[in-house]
């Protein structure tokens, strides 16, 4: 006989077997398999391998560097490209915008605020 133990079934046979029907009759659940399988059976992991491997990844005894200053590396050059960025082009599209233009458009409907106070 079985217990099922490690995702075994349990089988009767005998008298067990005519015990077994008449109390699934009268309670509508195999009692006696449920009395004889121990709470804390062993059940075979029926996972798929990929799913029961550990496929962590342990970081945690790694630093991570991102920037390095020391006299030997050449990153050093990028900044002097910082420097060489002229910053008076950036001046040069302001004084292209022809302030004047925004005036008379302010004028424009200051006039016709007006009129429409006047109707």
């Amino acid at each position: 006989m079985h217990n099922g133990e490690n995702g075994r079934g349990v089988t009767f046979v005998g008298e067990e077997k005519k015990k077994v029907k008449e109390l699934l009759k009268k309670h509508r659940i195999n009692v006696l398999a449920s009395d004889i399988i121990p709470l804390n059976r062993l059940v075979p992991d029926s996972r798929p391998h990929s799913q029961t491997s550990d496929n962590t990844v342990n970081d945690g005894n790694k630093t991570i560097m991102d920037d390095i200053d020391d006299d030997d590396n050449d990153d050093d050059d990028n900044d002097d490209d910082k420097d060489n960025i002229d910053d008076d082009d950036n001046d040069d599209d302001k004084d292209d915008i022809d302030d004047d233009d925004n005036d008379d458009d302010k004028d424009d409907i200051d006039d016709n605020y007006e009129n429409d106070d006047k109707s």
